[in-house]
């Protein structure tokens, strides 16, 4: 995420918003972190493979 400013933006605000919306645990903060995870992993495999 440190050479793509914008992605660690979004990661950033998406943490806000997840405590926000009330996640009352670690695990809860956590889990629902995972899904932003997932998803920048998916797209970063997705251009992997297209730019190899």
């Amino acid at each position: 995420m440190r050479a793509h400013k914008e992605e660690a933006f979004r990661y950033g605000e998406f943490k806000k918003q997840i405590v926000q919306k009330g996640a009352l645990t670690l695990l809860d903060y956590s889990n629902q972190k995972n899904e932003f995870v997932r998803e920048v992993l998916a797209r970063v495999k997705a251009w992997q493979k297209a730019n190899t």
